[in-house]
């Protein structure tokens, strides 16, 4: 997956049950090597309608968990340059065996500034030319941030 800083990204986890009338107790989201979950959603209320949410403070107010779609997706908006790492989650069912998905987020930071000089180092905004056919003509693009 991947994302770019300031945007939105949605990161899967299967929660659907392989057992006929079986139902999500419980997912975990764990984050690189952190020992506690970073977003927690609880199921055991019995409806999903009246499961609990709990995000680490890192991501609180950033992240949501959607069962609606489906594959189910963690959300976190706006992705920060920190949030790249290897994403877990792990679904606990109440007659099923516990899974666990893996995906790692590569999180792109735009750059802030560019800078676009001819060979004679004179910066150049637009257009560039006229040029004749044939003519050699070099550019050296720096990006800064």
């Amino acid at each position: 997956n991947i994302a770019i800083a300031g945007g939105k990204i949605a990161v899967t986890c299967n929660i659907t049950p392989s057992i006929t009338d079986d139902t999500v107790e419980l997912v975990l989201w764990y984050k690189d090597d952190f020992s506690k979950p970073i977003y927690s959603y609880d199921g055991r209320a019995g409806t999903y309608s009246k499961a609990q949410h709990v995000a680490i403070d890192f991501l609180n107010g950033r992240a949501f968990f959607s069962t609606v779609d489906r594959p189910s997706v963690l959300v976190i908006y706006p992705v920060v340059p920190s949030d790249e790492g290897s994403y877990r989650c792990r679904v606990d069912f109440q007659l099923g065996r516990t899974r666990h998905f893996q995906t790692y987020v590569m999180v792109i930071v735009p750059p802030q500034y560019m800078k676009i000089t001819d060979s004679r180092g004179e910066i150049q905004q637009n257009k560039i030319g006229p040029l004749n056919e044939g003519d050699p003509y070099i550019l050296t693009c720096e990006t800064f941030g």
